[in-house]
Parts: C-alpha cells; sequence; structure tokens
C-alpha cells in the first residue's frame, strides 16, 4: 500500500521547504515554483488575505508538491479567487497528488470566492 497523500497549508516562508519543487521546477525550464518564491519574499504574494492559502502536499513527510489560492491579481474584484503554482514533483505525478491539492483549493475557494480562475 503507497502512503497516503497529505495535503497542508502552509503559513512560514516556502523558500526552504519548496527547494527540491524549485530546483526541479527550474531543471525543467519552469519559473512557476521560482515565482511563488520570489513574490514571497518580496511580500508581494503571502497568501494571508482573506480566502487565501498556500498548501503543500506531503507522501512520507516528504514535500512533493503545491498550489496557492490568491485574490486574483489581475481583477478589480476580490471575491475573485486564482490557482497559483500548481507544481508536483516529476516522480510522484499520476498519484493524485495535483488531485489532492487542487480538491483542497477548491473547497478553500468555495468558502472564500464567487469566482475561481485557473
Amino acid at each position: 500500500m503507497s502512503p497516503a497523500i497529505v495535503v497542508q497549508t502552509l503559513s512560514t516562508s516556502p523558500v526552504e521547504p519548496l527547494v527540491p519543487l524549485l530546483i526541479e521546477s527550474e531543471a525543467a525550464g519552469l519559473r512557476l515554483v521560482r515565482r511563488l518564491v520570489d513574490e514571497w519574499t518580496g511580500g508581494v504574494t503571502r497568501f494571508d488575505r482573506p480566502g487565501e492559502a498556500l498548501f503543500v502536499a506531503r507522501l512520507a513527510d516528504r514535500i512533493v508538491g503545491v498550489c496557492g489560492l490568491s485574490i486574483d491579481p489581475y481583477g478589480a474584484m476580490p471575491r475573485v479567487g486564482r490557482v497559483r503554482h500548481l507544481y508536483v514533483l516529476r516522480a510522484q505525478r499520476r498519484l493524485g497528488v495535483g488531485r489532492q491539492l487542487m480538491l483542497e483549493v477548491l473547497a478553500a475557494a468555495r468558502r472564500g470566492f464567487d469566482v475561481l480562475r485557473l
């Protein structure tokens, strides 16, 4: 039996916990995890406004995925949410990690937003 996927909110700096995801995503030519870290570090997006959250997925106490929910930065309405920075480590894809992250994001979005953009 494979280990259970555990999705949690991350309320502290994501820099250190996300290093493996950051390294892998950048090696693949993707900048989404780098943007997440840079926006957090720069204070642009901290996922701390009403309705917002940053989720990590763990398998056997190891972070293998990340996904954020924020107020849509491209809209003028605070009740419009946006899915941000979904990334799952390559070796853990097709195990349901992305699905579990999105289920948590959708549940949180129902509590805080009228519309959700991807």
